[in-house]
């Protein structure tokens, strides 16, 4: 196989933690700083129009268990959900003999309003090194406090999962750099039926910013739909508009030079904020010379690239919208080993090269109306 440059892998909505070691000296040290994870609660708002928890996760340099603005590395809402339904209205009265019109019969009695529905709330709790983790760690347990009585008791919990330090690293070497990498769960999925968001743990042992070594992967689940009650309103959020105030989907995350949406029909699409798709997370591979033929998605030197597999790609030699055709169980991309005689370079050209076998994945190409964007996208994008 050639050796050949690829698009290094842009990790969405992953929260980076880092543990560190030091060299071993005969003085006292300074407490390292750790890696955390605060939640802090949302009031009602743009950001969750019925509360809810932020996920805040970064580096707590000063260790008041915090994370402040200048340590936060990434941050993820987790939202309460809307109000049930109004309740059926009463039936219609009798009508009257027949010749005459019978009087109109009285309205039913409307339906009682649902509950309000519960907040989540967590706790942390320090645990000590040993067998769950062996250089200590967190224990973070979500729950609903029934009795408001301030803490969480035992039949009050839902979900629970351990954060655990990292090892020191040996003889003075850094220890592994621990990772954390988010992904929806859509509706219906084994773990989470009503949705959620899964969390994987883990560590790079190779420098490359992926998770090679998983450490442990939890499901944080949405709560089940309200009783029925009365008729909430549309629920907010921030979406991205083009340069003709046509919706682009909901953002789910933004950097300086690009922001990411979940459209209308359910697709991640990655654009700059000049309305410009964006390069895939990895390069474009082609079975025949000059960049034409199938397309597919290359996992060349990349063996545990994950990629949703609702991800759109853009073909910048054709300008068409792709998906992935193979899916697995999990709901990422699934490669496979096809010939290829070219490939996307990382500057925008196209290189052709002998044939041979390289791992990736098939590529299909959809409309933008599928993908639920408008035909043309008009710069600049903006927040609303």
């Amino acid at each position: 196989m050639l050796l050949r440059a690829g698009t290094p892998l842009l990790l969405l909505l992953t929260l980076s933690l880092a543990a560190c070691g030091g060299e071993a000296d005969n003085t006292a040290t300074e407490t390292p700083a750790l890696p955390s994870i605060e939640l802090r609660e949302l009031p009602p708002g743009d950001t969750c129009e019925f509360g809810g928890v932020e996920v805040r996760s970064g580096i707590d340099a000063n260790n008041d268990a915090l994370i402040d603005a200048s340590e936060l590395e990434s941050a993820y809402p987790l939202c309460n959900g809307a109000d049930g339904q109004d309740g059926t209205n009463g039936q219609n009265g009798q009508d009257g003999t027949n010749g005459q019109d019978g009087t109109n019969g009285q309205d039913g009695t409307n339906g009682q309003d649902g509950e309000s529905g519960r907040t989540l709330t967590f706790e942390k709790i320090p645990v000590a090194p040993g067998e769950v983790c062996a250089s200590g760690g967190n224990l973070f347990v979500f729950g609903y406090d029934e009795d408001d009585d301030g803490s969480l008791s035992e039949d009050e919990i839902v979900d629970s999962v351990e954060v655990c330090d990292g090892d020191d690293g040996n003889d003075g070497n850094d220890g592994n750099e621990l990772l954390v990498q988010t992904s929806t769960l859509p509706t219906g999925s084994s773990d989470c039926p009503t949705g959620g968001v899964q969390v994987i743990f883990g560590y790079d042992t190779t420098g490359d910013s992926v998770i090679d070594q998983v450490s442990s992967t939890d499901a944080l689940c949405y709560g089940e739909e309200g009783p029925q009650g009365p008729a909430g309103e549309d629920a907010g959020g921030a979406m991205l508009y083009d340069g003709n105030n046509q919706p682009l989907g909901l953002i789910i995350g933004s950097t300086a030079g690009q922001i990411s949406v979940l459209t209308s029909t359910g697709y991640r699409v990655s654009l700059t904020w000049n309305g410009n798709f964006t390069k895939p997370v990895s390069t474009l591979e082609y079975s025949a010379a000059g960049c034409s033929g199938t397309r597919y998605l290359s996992f060349f030197n990349m063996p545990n690239l994950q990629v949703w597999g609702r991800t759109v790609f853009h073909d910048p030699f054709t300008g068409d919208l792709l998906i992935a055709t193979d899916i697995s169980p999990d709901g990422l991309v699934s490669p496979s080993t096809n010939t290829i005689t070219s490939y996307l370079e990382n500057n925008g050209t196209c290189t052709t090269i002998p044939a041979e076998g390289s791992p990736n994945a098939p590529l299909t190409v959809v409309s933008p109306a599928t993908i639920g964007l408008p035909s043309t996208i008009v710069g600049p994008l903006s927040v609303q």
